[in-house]
């Protein structure tokens, strides 16, 4: 139940500030819990702000993977 205030919480403050750095993280802290689908979606808004990222790259394929 934490972990999910939690992730409401990140998802608040990427609603404001639009960051790279929340995006990616909200991908990653999904795909660890299994929501895949949110992370998919995650990963897709990180690609469109850095699509260069070798993270970005390199979780995109690890989500793909699981699906």
């Amino acid at each position: 139940k934490r972990l999910h205030q939690r992730i409401r919480e990140l998802e608040k403050y990427l609603e404001y500030s639009g960051s790279f750095d929340l995006q990616f993280l909200l991908a990653y802290v999904s795909y660890q819990i299994g929501d895949l689908s949110r992370a998919q979606e995650a990963i897709a808004e990180a690609q469109k702000k850095q699509p260069e990222d070798q993270a970005v790259l390199a979780m995109q394929k690890v989500i793909q993977n699981a699906l």
